[in-house]
């Protein structure tokens, strides 16, 4: 049976208790639905087309492995990924990078802490510092 949410049931994950090592051991899905529960990432969505609910299905092609189909199943509806209308839609890093490096943010790393501990990963990523300054990381 087609699923309409990517989590049946949402919990909002405790960040505060969140740490590194456990960091390093979420997966995919572990990842997404930590994001789900703080909610950067849609539980749900609707076709850009005929505005019905979308469902989840598997896709190798996306990032994440997954994406939202229209239900109607009509040739002209619409696909598109679970991220979109988030944080993450234009980004090519996986869900377990963004999980480390919102675990540094929210731990105060700075951003040059951030490029270092993360070898690069963060490097193409634009973020703004709590000066309100664009920064490329």
């Amino acid at each position: 049976m087609a699923r309409r949410r990517l989590l049946d049931t949402l919990e909002r994950p405790d960040v505060a208790a969140l740490r590194l090592k456990e960091v390093f051991s979420y997966d995919t899905e572990q990842s997404l639905k930590f994001f789900v529960g703080l909610s950067v990432i849609r539980n749900e969505a609707l076709c850009d087309i005929c505005a019905s609910s979308m469902m989840v299905e598997k896709n190798a092609a996306r990032i994440d492995g997954i994406q939202w189909r229209c239900r109607k199943q009509r040739k002209m509806c619409s696909r598109k990924s679970i991220r979109s209308a988030s944080f993450f839609f234009n980004s090519h890093l996986r869900l377990e990078s963004w999980l480390l490096i919102f675990y540094m943010w929210a731990n105060d790393y700075s951003n040059q802490q951030i490029v270092k501990e993360t070898g690069g990963l963060a490097f193409a990523i634009r973020v703004k510092d709590r000066k309100k300054k664009t920064l490329f990381v």
